[in-house]
């Protein structure tokens, strides 16, 4: 039987790629299905929602979970900007994109166990409201969904306040920009802007699959999953 020469070099060069302990370079999945949110919404519709893609990243190396990244705006403008240029850098199979994400400022939500929705074995639907809102007998209440798990806790700001934390008089009491100590997590831009909102603000968020190699030395990201942007009044919210 004639042997392939060709077929030879092809495994010896892979053979001793694996032997000189070459980098290895990993990529994860992002989640998927994510209805892109915005601002022309009923209380009804004031969530995120996508599904993870837990199935296809089990494997891959220490697969952690999904986390989202969010931004809190007063200023639609800028959010479209920004939000922009984060979509044109996120490549498939990339980092860029989430790259780009934290060079805004953008910041992971805190949840009740960490920052992170952990792996579930199977691809899980997911769906996070920041806030309880509504009127009479359509009350919606504030809360995370995973999978089968109607009662995963909830989503807070990644100072640990309550998104109900973003009042009128806090937003007014902060330097233009997003380097307000405490509130990094807010761009606020001059408030007679014609684009400024003075009775609610604008959150834009994104999910990323989160992993690490094998022996804890890299952490990995996909390419992101754009969850769109709500607008949330201040007269809105309920306290629960």
């Amino acid at each position: 039987m004639q042997i392939n020469r060709k077929y030879i070099l092809l495994v010896m060069a892979a053979l001793c790629i694996c032997a000189c302990g070459l980098s290895v370079y990993y990529v994860l999945e992002p989640p998927y299905n994510a209805t892109v949110r915005d601002e022309d919404l009923s209380a009804d519709e004031h969530y995120f929602d996508f599904t993870t893609d837990d199935s296809s990243n089990t494997n891959v190396l220490v697969f952690k979970g999904t986390m989202v990244y969010y931004k809190i705006y007063n200023n639609s403008s800028k959010l479209s900007t920004q939000v922009t240029s984060i979509k044109s850098a996120n490549d498939e199979y990339s980092e860029d994109g989430y790259n780009k994400l934290v060079s805004y400022n953008y910041k992971p939500m805190t949840l009740d166990t960490g920052s992170l929705i952990s792996d579930q074995g199977y691809d899980a639907n997911v769906t996070i409201r920041l806030i309880t809102e509504g009127y009479g007998d359509s009350i919606y209440t504030k809360g995370i969904k995973v999978g089968t798990n109607d009662s995963w806790g909830y989503a807070y700001r990644s100072n640990g306040d309550e998104f109900t934390s973003v009042t009128e008089t806090l937003m007014e009491g902060l330097d233009e920009g997003d380097d307000n100590s405490g509130n990094y997590d807010i761009y606020k831009s001059d408030e007679d802007d014609d684009d400024s909102s003075s009775d609610g603000w604008y959150i834009a968020a994104f999910a990323v699959s989160y992993g690490m190699a094998a022996d804890f030395s890299d952490t990995y990201y996909s390419e992101l999953a754009y969850l769109g942007y709500l607008y949330l009044k201040y007269d809105d919210y309920i306290e629960d």
